[in-house]
This record gives C-alpha cells, structure tokens and sequence, in this order.
C-alpha cells in the first residue's frame, strides 16, 4: 500500500494537488540568483520593447502631421492654379489676345454649334 503524508486520507485523495506549497514553491525559487537576474532581464526587455514601439509611434504621428500639412498645402495650390485657369481662360480675354497678338478677326459665318433656339433662325 502506498504511504502518504495524511494515513486517514482516502486512497483517491492521495495525488490530489496541494494548494498549500505553493507559496513555498515560489519563495524557494526566488531565492536563487539565476531566477531574479531571468525576472530582471525580462523586465528590462519589456520596458526596452515598450519605449521601442513608443518611439516609432511618435516618429510615425510626426510623419502623419507632416502629410496632413503637404496635403493642405498642396490643396491650396490646386486652388489657386484653377483660379488662374478661369482667368486665363476667359473668353474675352482669349479673343482680345488673338487679336491684338496674332491678327485673328472673328469668324463671320454662323458658329458650328448652336443652341435649339438658335436652329430656326439659322434655317430661316
């Protein structure tokens, strides 16, 4: 028969686990040199892998801001170049160039492209 610890104990009983060593157990292991320097290195590493990813964080809302700051301006830019475009290319303007600059008189026929009203006139 098998000896153990409690002798009035069941048979069943006897490779039940034993909540009351355990904190012995961890008192006894962290007694040895070995487990504290293994608890300090992987401390050590998890703070050095925290401030790692704060790091690249902060670099990559700096590049974020720095972005959002081209795309304002860059939108600005577009603004401005289709105001330019309006002016430039305003009708009168473009007949007043061509013809003081290259000669050219307006065109004495009917335009090719014509409204619906303006088609009965034309016919006429």
């Amino acid at each position: 028969m098998e000896q153990t610890f409690f002798p009035n104990r069941a048979r069943s009983l006897s490779g039940q686990f034993r909540w009351k060593y355990i904190p012995a157990v961890f008192w006894d292991a962290m007694q040895s040199f070995y487990t504290m320097m293994m608890l300090g290195f992987l401390i050590t590493m998890g703070c050095l892998f925290y401030l790692w990813q704060w790091m690249n964080y902060r670099g990559i809302a700096m590049d974020v801001d720095q972005l959002t700051k081209q795309h304002a301006s860059q939108l600005y830019r577009i603004e401005l170049l289709e105001v330019e475009i309006d002016y430039l290319t305003r009708p009168k303007r473009l007949e007043r160039l061509a013809s003081s600059l290259m000669q050219l008189q307006p065109p004495e026929h009917p335009p090719r492209f014509v409204s619906l009203n303006q088609v009965r006139e034309i016919q006429e």
